[in-house]
């Protein structure tokens, strides 16, 4: 029986891809060393999670044109061993890099969403198995050993190996990358005012460099400009300065339009330095030509990293682990075309609330709904973060009074009850 026909003749019960994308997850999903594995038909790839905490896509389409023309148990063989093979090639170095000294000058900062914190493995979330620290809104810095062929994100249990502490490591980690970023400066051509450095294969770790203090500062200097930055995807670094509104405007549209096509996205929001030499958002007041776009690409970063946390918190709620409602984050587009995020706060319902661009509620007189921006939520009620999870959530339960019920509905946006 060949593949493509025989067995997938009756594409009336499921499609060949379909069926493949099937054997793919069941494969991987039998190696110890992998949470999750998710089949994307639209991509035709795998999205796996691994135990360390890092996240690969193994595209199917190779292995499917090898498998034409086999039987079905020749292409699930064929299948297998491809797979194997990548899983092998990615986790060939599994056990802690033995001793400080020869594990130091590997070490590399990484920017990575967080979304995948909150998954668990053997009864613990993956932030647990995985040294990572809060960097930007929905975004970490993890710290991996840079191998010949691979990497590996490094893990509580390397620390002790090392017998150092975190700041240790993040601090060599970004001191790695010194030549590198002052290389980089030296080259930024401040004429035509932008830098992108693609970094396909990932050796470079280019899209380490804004975490090289000083780096984008000097880039700003340099340029005699307010400097920004974006990390589109796994890799690469695309960096620039606020020369003017419409190049702030060229530079979110061609980080987004590469985070957009990126194997392997992060951010498409921009980024830059604040006087005390933090990374922090790059933000616009709501008259720049740039102000929506921006929201935009702030909504196509939250929403995927909040809806795989929401994901991990019900299912702990299911399993009787968490007593509060944790609300979704939606990326929705308002009726005047802006792109924003928004999540909805249920009178008298213990909630985790994400921070989101608005927040939906109901005001009890009419039964309507109104939406509030948050940091007018925020200035009236005072939200305090829940401690442990990250991108963090705020804790409401009653709305507030009256009073100040009516403040926020004299602020907010309303809608249709």
């Amino acid at each position: 029986m060949g593949f493509g026909r025989g067995l997938f003749r009756r594409r009336e019960s499921a499609s060949r891809d379909a069926i493949f994308g099937k054997w793919a997850v069941d494969i991987l999903r039998a190696f110890p060393e992998v949470v999750s594995a998710e089949f994307d038909a639209s991509e035709f790839h795998v999205d796996v999670v691994y135990a360390d905490g890092a996240i690969q896509q193994y595209g199917l389409q190779t292995p499917y044109r090898l498998a034409e023309g086999l039987d079905g148990e020749e292409a699930v063989q064929l299948l297998v061993e491809y797979l194997r093979r990548a899983v092998t090639s990615r986790t060939v170095m599994t056990e802690p890099v033995a001793g400080w000294l020869s594990a130091a000058p590997t070490l590399r900062s990484v920017l990575r969403p967080a979304g995948d914190l909150t998954l668990e493995f053997q009864g613990k979330r993956i932030g647990d198995h995985m040294l990572w620290r809060p960097l930007l809104p929905c975004l970490t810095e993890r710290v991996v050993i840079d191998l010949p062929t691979s990497m590996r994100t490094v893990s509580p249990d390397d620390l002790v190996e090392w017998g150092v502490d975190a700041d240790t490591v993040f601090a060599t980690a970004r001191a790695n990358m010194i030549d590198f970023a002052v290389e980089t400066v030296s080259l930024f051509d401040t004429e035509d005012g932008v830098l992108f450095l693609p970094d396909d294969d990932g050796d470079l770790y280019a899209g380490s460099l804004p975490l090289v203090d000083g780096w984008l500062a000097g880039l700003g200097n340099k340029a005699g400009a307010q400097p920004l930055f974006f990390v589109p995807g796994s890799y690469g670094v695309l960096a620039g300065v606020a020369s003017s509104p419409e190049r702030v405007c060229e530079l979110v549209a061609a980080a987004r339009e590469m985070f957009d096509n990126a194997v392997r996205p992060v951010s498409p929001a921009p980024y830059t330095v604040d006087e005390r030499g933090r990374l922090v958002p790059f933000t616009v007041p709501i008259d720049h030509p740039a102000w929506a776009a921006i929201r935009s690409a702030e909504a196509a970063l939250s929403a995927p990293v909040h809806a795989a946390q929401h994901r991990s918190l019900r299912a702990e709620a299911e399993a009787g682990r968490l007593d509060e409602h944790a609300a979704e984050l939606l990326h929705v587009q308002a009726a005047d075309g802006i792109e924003e995020t928004v999540a909805a706060w249920t009178d008298t319902v213990p909630t985790l609330l994400p921070r989101a661009h608005v927040v939906s509620m109901v005001d009890p007189t009419t039964a309507s709904l109104f939406q509030v921006p948050w940091e007018v939520l925020d200035r009236e009620v005072g939200l305090r973060a829940v401690p442990g999870l990250f991108p963090p959530r705020f804790l409401v339960e009653h709305h507030p009074d009256q009073a100040a019920l009516a403040r926020l509905r004299a602020a907010g946006r309303w809608g249709t009850g």
